[in-house]
């Protein structure tokens, strides 16, 4: 009999180890709608004469899962003076506003289209020359992710561990759009009667868009990618150390980017909580697009 009580001390940090490494392993998952998509970007016509007048059209459309704000197209790649273009920017959507897909009523993302009139340069002769008009789509964007994470009284931990039992856990979900959010909650989701254990948690964001975080009216002091990071946290845990519930990151060329922060359990469960993480990105986006236009002099005599 002492030999098995032996046996049992030696086992049970083994088994305890095992189960909170069970109990941080974690998933994403969420849509992967890229947000507002350039569906179409064209001229009305793809050969013209001097002078000539040119539509150039763009259609979009909100894929995402969350509203588009301040939705605008800036046409660019030509010079404006050369092809009588007086407005360069068109607001998209209502008040610059698209709505998103909703499932539930079997409705699509809005969509919505504008042009610009223009009037192909003038070319000497017979010259033939081909132009590449582009335009930037800039719109306000939020991806929001939830991760519901399983704190566990330490006694009743051990509990589960004897009758063969294991801890809970579920998946980040995050809503569609051209940023995605994984929270890795790590193993130390075990509570003590003592006030103010922590554990971290890694927040991974990446760009898995078409196009890249950014704003038209970028400052000189401004992150090159920048993203607003906003944790809600439950009742009973609280941020430590030089975690901030809100932070300003700057994505890795673009990319991807790792914050880690140190959450600090504020109220102990009398037994096991399922207690749910939020965090929220705020961010401004740009998506681009071309197209082509061939323009051929008329032969005829210009003067300029």
């Amino acid at each position: 009999m002492k030999k098995k009580n032996t046996i049992i001390r030696y086992s049970l940090p083994i088994l305890l180890l095992f189960v909170l490494l069970v109990s941080g392993c974690t998933g994403a998952g969420g849509g992967t709608g890229p947000g507002v998509v350039i569906l179409n970007f064209e001229p009305d016509f793809s050969s013209v004469e001097s002078n000539d007048d040119v539509k150039l059209y763009i259609r979009v459309q909100n894929q995402g899962g969350m509203e588009a704000e301040n939705v605008e197209a800036e046409l660019t790649g030509i010079d404006p003076t050369e092809w009588g273009v007086f407005v360069k920017t068109k607001y998209l959507g209502s008040a610059g506003t698209l709505i998103p897909p909703r499932p539930e009523y079997g409705t699509e993302g809005e969509t919505d289209t504008t042009t610009w009139d223009l009037q192909a340069p003038r070319l000497a002769g017979t010259l033939s020359q081909t132009y590449n008009p582009a335009v930037r789509v800039y719109y306000s964007y939020q991806t929001v992710a939830t991760k519901p994470i399983t704190l566990v009284n330490e006694d009743e931990l051990r509990r589960l561990m004897q009758m063969g039992k294991s801890l809970p856990t579920k998946d980040t979900a995050y809503t569609a759009g051209p940023l995605s959010v994984n929270l890795v909650t790590g193993k130390y989701i075990k509570s003590t009667d003592e006030w103010g254990r922590t554990f971290p948690i890694t927040i991974h964001i990446e760009n898995t868009g078409p196009g890249a975080p950014g704003s038209k009216f970028k400052t000189f002091e401004q992150e090159d990618y920048p993203v607003d990071v906003r944790i809600t946290l439950p009742n009973g845990l609280g941020t430590a150390g030089d975690c901030q519930t809100y932070q300003k990151i700057d994505l890795w060329k673009g990319k991807s980017y790792d914050l880690t922060c140190n959450l600090r359990i504020t109220r102990a469960p009398s037994i096991a909580e399922e207690r749910t993480i939020e965090v929220r990105l705020e961010y401004d986006y740009y998506v681009d697009a071309t197209t082509s236009v061939t323009v051929t002099g008329t032969g005829q005599q210009e003067y300029y």
